[in-house]
């Protein structure tokens, strides 16, 4: 065999070990095999058939090495790979688990990060005081949704103003405007944000919890000094502090 042939096979049957031993033949069929008009990749099959396919292409393989050259067998291998990536990603948390961070006067755990999620999102659960009213600021990268789980609040997005409670969900749209306020309390809440890497923010902006709890209030607002602190670290991860909340 040629050297490619030779590296391609090296990269193959790893991959086809993975769809036996560890039973994920559920759900990838690789028909992959010589047959006419070339080769091809199919989702969703049964273990037999896969079973059988295999074996299939191993004596195909046997009889001519140069098959591994036949059409569709190297694009089957990019498939093969993902599929072991994405169970390699797998991850759960039990509840209370995560990054827990007080940040702004609320309790945030990091839930999910882009490291975890391929940097399609971040997951942050919030625990917000009664009283509490975030700044109004403006996402310039991602998209921001708010599922409510415990609390009432209020939500300042654009021009709207919506009213949540448990079970209610938002969406904010990137260079939207927005604010909340708690108006029955503690809140809980989620954050999922669009491409991920807001967790950084959170991060820099905030500090590691103490406890699992809502951090003590500050006695005042922040002085211009933390503002300006604030508004830098909020420009450097793409958002925009633009003030207090709108009046109710």
């Amino acid at each position: 065999m040629g050297t490619a042939c030779c590296l391609t096979l090296l990269l193959l049957v790893p991959a086809i070990l993975y769809l036996v031993l560890y039973n994920t033949t559920e759900r990838i069929t690789a028909s992959a095999l010589p047959h006419e008009g070339g080769s091809r990749l199919v989702l969703g099959g049964e273990n037999s058939v896969v079973i059988r396919q295999i074996a299939e292409w191993a004596r195909a393989l046997k009889d001519d090495p140069e098959v591994l050259a036949s059409p569709g067998i190297p694009d089957a291998l990019p498939a093969l790979e993902a599929q072991e990536d994405a169970a390699s990603r797998t991850f759960a948390h039990e509840p209370g688990e995560g990054e827990a961070l007080w940040w702004i006067g609320m309790l945030a755990t990091i839930k999910a990060t882009a490291e975890q999620t391929g940097g399609r999102y971040t997951l942050v659960e919030v625990l917000a005081p009664e009283g509490f009213a975030s700044p109004l600021h403006v996402h310039h990268f991602e998209d921001e949704g708010f599922w409510i789980l415990e609390g009432e609040m209020t939500f300042y997005v654009g021009d709207q103003t919506v009213k949540a409670r448990p079970g209610s969900f938002l969406f904010g749209p990137k260079e939207v405007p927005h604010a909340f306020t708690v108006d029955s309390g503690p809140a809980r809440l989620l954050f999922v944000l669009s491409p991920a890497g807001f967790e950084d923010l959170v991060r820099e902006m905030g500090e590691p919890a103490r406890e699992l709890t809502i951090p003590p209030q500050p006695q005042a607002p922040p002085d211009e000094a933390e503002m300006q602190r604030m508004a830098a670290i909020a420009a450097r991860h793409g958002n925009e502090i633009l003030g207090p909340p709108p009046v109710q």
